[in-house]
């Protein structure tokens, strides 16, 4: 009973939030010619999306199985070594610990994409807020897309500093299980 209840409770948020949604882009539609800058808001965020798409999912799935890792969890070896575009040879003697570093590091030619490009979006942003580029021709369009790769970016850089406190635990927890700590000798 709960759960069915808890499931219409979640439909409901769901097909408000959809509704909600709906209304919103229906009313912004209608007023496009009177707000570009919105368009080019939503324009930015959905590009910017777009390209932070692996992103968000890898770091999503990286923390994901680095707790699960951290809690002693059985984890897929062979699946975790298809995300590594290395070569088997290079990948057959590391350890599980060695091989969830080493695909936060396949990550990284993501990253640096991303961050590129929204540091080319932020300068054109701030060179048409100093009226360099024009800023009623173009630097309100430029301003709405900064804001919405912005919204973006935030998920981005917060999941990449999550990301980023696991190495140093999973290396230690590794190191842990593998080799007993020896006491020390006592006087």
């Amino acid at each position: 009973m709960k759960q069915n209840l808890e499931r219409v409770v979640w439909s409901l948020v769901f097909i408000f939030l959809l509704v909600f949604l709906f209304v919103q882009l229906l009313g912004l539609a209608l007023s496009w010619p009177l707000f570009p800058e919105d368009w080019a808001f939503i324009l930015g965020l959905l590009l910017f999306w777009l390209l932070a798409n692996k992103l968000l999912f890898g770091y999503g799935l990286y923390i994901s199985l680095a707790d699960s890792f951290l809690a002693d969890a059985e984890l897929d070896e062979a699946r975790l070594r298809a995300r590594i575009s290395q070569p088997d040879e290079w990948l057959r003697p590391l350890a599980l610990a060695s091989l969830l570093v080493a695909w936060l590091n396949e990550l990284d030619k993501y990253r640096y994409t991303y961050y590129a490009a929204y540091l080319v979006v932020a300068l054109l942003a701030i060179l048409s807020k100093f009226d360099m580029l024009g800023y009623n021709i173009i630097g309100n369009y430029l301003e709405g897309a900064f804001w919405g790769a912005t919204v973006v970016s935030l998920f981005v850089f917060a999941l990449d500093l999550v990301a980023h406190t696991y190495p140093g635990e999973i290396l230690a927890h590794s190191a842990l299980a593998e080799t007993p700590v020896p006491l020390p000798d006592s006087p």
